[in-house]
């Protein structure tokens, strides 16, 4: 074949074919220079070939396990961080029941200052559960070994009327507080007119009842207990009115009135140990009958 310039073209399978020759013809003088056979030759090429393969692979099996030991090391990290966290759990609980005996503690402190100023004997007593009864009620830890009678006025710790003794037990008490519908609690208001207060059951609504009102009640008015009611001292606040209310004629009847006392939190209470029932009258059965003797 004649190039464009006139000289003879080479055929590039020829070129290959004599370069691939002269590479064995090459690398028979070397190996017998070498003194070393063709097995070896080929071992040391494939251990040349294999060695970036090696090099490969365990660039990419490192990796992999330091991602295993991560994950183990996350694994322990997760346990140990769920084993803090119930820790700081137990601590946070246990920090707030301290904080409940010490606010307890405080406010038992400030019952018992109240005791010592009561113009009444009087007995501190803790509120244990409600009665179970229709009536909404709650049981004290104090009862006829304290000498707590039945009709005892129950205040708070801001001196204010709670409830009343209903039964009475040895070591406890039923209270029914002044929302219950089956306590009356006889009141008299800044005019001189006597009235009842009387629950609802809602604890946020009392009833009163006035039956020769002399005068308007007017709005945000203290209702006191009268004293005439056997076993409640007079003055005992019970309840406030919430708007102002007109008689009807010498009738006063309206719910706007609402307890002074948060009967929703009360943990304990003082008990007044007001005698409910008139001294019974001296026995003289025994005089008369030494007198008759002697005449």
């Amino acid at each position: 074949m004649i190039t464009e310039r006139g000289g003879p073209r080479r055929s590039p399978n020829i070129s290959l074919i004599v370069l691939i020759v002269a590479s064995f013809v090459l690398m028979t003088f070397d190996i017998r220079s070498q003194g070393e056979g063709v097995a070896a030759t080929l071992r040391s090429g494939a251990q040349s070939l294999a060695a970036p393969l090696q090099d490969g692979a365990g660039t990419v099996v490192d990796p992999i396990a330091d991602v295993i030991d991560g994950i183990a090391n996350l694994a322990g990290l997760r346990a140990e961080n769920e084993r803090l966290r119930a820790e700081n759990e137990e601590l946070r609980a246990a920090e707030a029941e301290i904080e409940k005996f010490r606010q307890d503690n405080l406010l038992l402190q400030q019952f018992l200052d109240l005791t010592e100023q009561a113009e009444f004997p009087s007995v501190v007593a803790e509120v244990r559960g409600g009665t179970g009864t229709f009536d909404t009620g709650f049981v004290i830890n104090k009862g006829s070994n304290h000498g707590i009678v039945a009709g005892n006025p129950v205040l708070n710790q801001s001196e204010l009327l709670v409830g009343i003794v209903k039964n009475v037990f040895p070591d406890s008490a039923t209270v029914i507080p002044v929302i219950g519908p089956t306590t009356g609690v006889e009141i008299l208001t800044e005019g001189g007119d006597l009235g009842v207060v009387t629950g609802t059951g809602d604890p946020d609504r009392l009833d009163l009842m006035i039956l020769d009102a002399s005068e308007p009640v007017e709005a945000d008015t203290i209702l006191r207990t009268s004293g005439n009611q056997r076993g409640i001292p007079s003055g005992l606040q019970v309840g406030r009115t919430t708007e102002r209310m007109r008689p009807d004629g010498s009738l006063i009847q309206s719910q706007s009135v609402a307890p002074v006392a948060d009967l929703t939190a009360v943990r304990f209470v003082i008990v007044l140990q007001v005698p409910a029932e008139d001294p019974a009258p001296p026995d003289t059965t025994t005089t008369t009958i030494a007198e008759e003797s002697d005449s």
